[in-house]
């Protein structure tokens, strides 16, 4: 309930019956109708009517049971996580499918969109004026002449990332996906080994194909191109992207400054657990730099037992960040649903780092917009190195995440905890899980926070939510013992 789309949705009713399933979904249990009335401030005619509403949007093998006298209690039977359940239902909204329709360039006027949603003016000025409360937040203005996004074009990108962030992998579900896929193996092969998350590269190669197409160029500061022009990391990666990139969407002509900003988004990418020790961080010409962030570092060391591990992705992570800020401030932010989700021991780490960080910050050698959400991300990182465990990495069990900067760390040490002697995990996220990967690899089982979509996987397959509740956590747990220690009947 705390990603943007919700925040941009302006139906009560639809926003009362999506609490609903994330409130039934986390109990697991039957609820009372006198808790759900509570938890949703609402009345129970109320809560009757959403519910019975709800009913007809939900897909198949899922249901919403009553027991008389009792409660509801959510049944799910269905393939797919509730992450993606929510998402559907939410794509079939006016606020949806606007934004995708702008962002597609499918519409150009104020007219041609009350003519194709079957709207009245009022109707679509009113869902405009909401959208734009929340658009303030990102320097962007919807506007209701040429119905587009106004503002910086890299305050447009980040906001698109996020809105389309919010629905998981199902952007990989588009015709041009075999084609990214291919673009992305490519670049990772022939440029910098860097270790980054498979789902947000292919997120933003989409934003940046459709944008290109619709003629939507970026801007970046003279003194940044600079910068990175002159790196040999740079040239190696221009040389690859003109090769590839260029060619597979017949895009014939792209600035110099979008290959710039190709470089620099994929720092926004970077997975902070590489599996693999020849993957890097960050580009080659910011590791000698890394040291700048040791007095910053420093009081931390000396307060608090420190690794060199936790160290480096620290260093790593303010690296990145240092170039990604000169793009957008945005890019400090996190999203308020990671916010919400993070358990009771981050919070409070949360805390000494929110102290820290404004303490500190003068040492930092760029500057800081959004305190909390750089305070978080570097309790996720340090955190989930503080909770980890050694554990060698064998064929076992595969586990792919995707998530904001930290999350996956986070996830994985925390799968580790989990895991009895003889079971080990198989960490991906730079490469999507295939079938002939799944059978090459001869995993036991998958476990993903997205949607898997190959219903023929040879093995069992389980799905998470994209930040998991407890429930799931033991659901996990229980399945992998079960897998460990076979009894037999």
């Amino acid at each position: 309930m705390n990603n943007l789309f919700f925040r941009l949705l302006n139906n009560k009713q639809l926003q009362r019956q999506i609490r609903i399933l994330y409130y039934l979904h986390k109990c697991d249990s039957i609820s009372s109708t006198e808790k759900l009335v509570k938890e949703l401030e609402t009345t129970a005619p109320t809560l009757r009517a959403d519910i019975d509403s709800l009913q007809q949007l939900l897909p198949k093998g899922m249901t919403i049971k009553y027991y008389k006298k009792i409660g509801y209690r959510l049944m799910v039977s269905t393939f797919k996580t509730i992450d993606s359940i929510v998402m559907e239902i939410a794509k079939d909204t006016i606020v949806y499918k606007l934004i995708d329709e702008i962002y597609r360039g499918r519409i150009h006027s104020f007219q041609t969109a009350t003519e194709q949603f079957h709207l009245s003016h009022s109707v679509l000025r009113k869902t405009i004026r909401h959208i734009n409360k929340e658009l303030k937040f990102y320097r962007l203005t919807l506007s209701t002449k040429q119905l587009d996004l106004l503002g910086n074009e890299a305050d447009i990108r980040y906001f698109l990332f996020e809105f389309y962030h919010g629905f998981r992998q199902t952007f990989t579900t588009n015709h041009s996906y075999q084609t990214i896929n291919n673009t992305y193996e490519e670049l990772q092969e022939a440029t910098t080994q860097i270790a980054t998350n498979y789902f947000r590269i292919n997120l933003w190669m989409n934003i940046l194909k459709q944008r290109l197409l619709n003629k939507q160029m970026i801007h970046l500061e003279p003194p940044l191109c600079k910068e990175i022009k002159a790196r040999t990391s740079f040239i190696q990666f221009k040389s690859v992207f003109k090769k590839y990139f260029k060619s597979r969407f017949g895009i014939t002509q792209v600035a110099e400054e979008e290959i710039v900003w190709s470089y620099l988004i994929r720092l926004h990418c970077v997975s902070y657990y590489p599996a693999n020790k020849t993957l890097n961080l960050c580009y080659p010409e910011d590791i000698p730099t890394l040291e700048q962030y040791e007095p910053f570092l420093r009081p931390l060391q000396n307060s608090t037992t420190i690794t060199n591990v936790d160290l480096l992705k620290l260093k790593g992570y303010l690296s990145n960040l240092r170039l990604l800020t000169k793009i957008s401030s945005h890019f400090e932010r996190i999203t308020l649903e990671l916010h919400t989700s993070v358990p009771m021991k981050v919070k409070k780490l949360f805390k000494e780092w929110q102290n820290y960080l404004k303490k500190y910050t003068h040492v930092l050698p760029f500057s800081v917009t959004h305190y909390q959400d750089i305070a978080l991300t570097l309790s996720i990182i340090h955190y989930a190195n503080l909770t980890s465990s050694s554990t060698q990495k064998k064929q076992t069990i595969l586990f792919s995440f995707q998530g904001e900067p930290g999350l996956e760390d986070y996830l994985t040490r925390f799968v580790c905890q989990l895991l009895p002697q003889n079971v080990v995990p198989l960490f991906v996220s730079n490469k999507f899980i295939s079938h002939k990967m799944v059978l090459e690899t001869e995993v036991a089982l998958v476990v993903c926070n997205y949607d898997f979509l190959d219903t023929t996987c040879p093995c069992p397959v389980l799905l998470l939510s994209y930040f998991p509740t407890k429930k799931e956590w033991l659901d996990l747990q229980q399945y992998i013992f079960k897998l460990a220690y076979p009894i037999n009947d």
